[in-house]
């Protein structure tokens, strides 16, 4: 006789969510009942049974049908973000109605797309990692989107030839969104929020840089996060989390003065900066590029 742990297994194994036949294979009836009972196993729609402390996009895609989707399946796969959305994305199959009951109590907290389906998605209730990209590509700003597919890159769910390709055959609305993304999309950015600076530096004429660039300097060779190497610009991406003790705040000193003597200009943008006033720091890398320019026709 089953248990309800290999019930719990069972779900654990498929991401979090099974049906009510997957489940009594391992178990019976009557113990789902009770693992149902006892808070072992939630219930959320029709033979849909899920853990209790599963993510609320999967709740929802397990009650709807559906498959979490957008930036929720981005979490769900792993990847970092740049911020956390504040709903659930859900995708359900086209033609699908809502469930009326056992929705998430948080129902107010979850955004409901239509698409068509793979068989895979809908079994595992998450779309297809290439999908998700796509899918915040075409609704997401660019500098967010971006830092997604950098990530799913970085995590190696698929290789940039298959984003390319699977771009390319992308139409309608946010089409050219999505192709930008791919097109600019790399697994050597290092977080998401270097992804954002790199995103906003592509809008800015003159400047084309390279994320995590070698530079040979007389302390050794170092790595930083964004360089333009024609016009010796340097981009660093300054957050307090990775620069807030002393010991950090002596090398980064350190760099700064030899990038400084060795002829590098550099630009450091702060997390509120890039992520509240774009414009700003577009502002900011244009102004450098053109003395940089100067400089050099004098």
């Amino acid at each position: 006789m089953g248990t309800i742990e290999a019930m719990r297994q069972v779900l654990a194994w498929q991401g979090g969510v099974a049906t009510r036949g997957e489940l009594v294979t391992v178990g019976s009836p009557a113990l789902l009942t009770r693992a149902v009972r006892e808070g072992q196993i939630d219930r959320v729609g029709q033979g849909r049974y899920v853990l209790p402390d599963i993510a609320d996009a999967r709740r929802a895609a397990a009650a709807a049908h559906g498959a979490v989707s957008h930036l929720s399946a981005a979490i769900a796969h792993g990847w970092e973000v740049l911020r956390e959305p504040d709903r659930c994305h859900v995708t359900l199959p086209r033609g699908k109605s809502l469930p009326v009951t056992n929705l998430p109590r948080r129902r107010k907290n979850v955004s409901y797309h239509y698409a068509t389906l793979s068989a895979t998605e809908r079994e595992r209730h998450v779309t297809d990692p290439v999908r998700t990209v796509l899918d915040c590509a075409r609704f997401l700003p660019f500098g967010e989107a971006l830092a997604v597919a950098d990530s799913a890159l970085r995590h190696c769910s698929f290789d940039h030839d298959e984003l390319l390709t699977a771009a390319a055959h992308i139409r309608g609305p946010g089409a050219r969104r999505v192709r930008r993304v791919a097109q600019h999309a790399t697994a050597a950015a290092a977080n998401p929020f270097e992804s954002l600076v790199r995103a906003i530096s592509l809008d800015v004429p003159g400047l084309t840089v390279k994320p995590q660039a070698e530079i040979d300097l007389p302390m050794g060779l170092i790595f930083v996060d964004l360089a333009d190497t024609r016009l010796r610009i340097v981009i660093e991406a300054d957050s307090f989390a990775f620069h807030g003790t002393r010991s950090a705040l002596i090398a980064d000193a350190a760099r700064y003065n030899w990038l400084t003597i060795s002829g590098w200009r550099v630009l450091r943008i702060t997390w509120e900066a890039a992520l509240d006033d774009p414009a700003l720091v577009a502002h900011w890398l244009g102004a450098l590029v053109n003395l940089q320019r100067l400089e050099s026709a004098g």
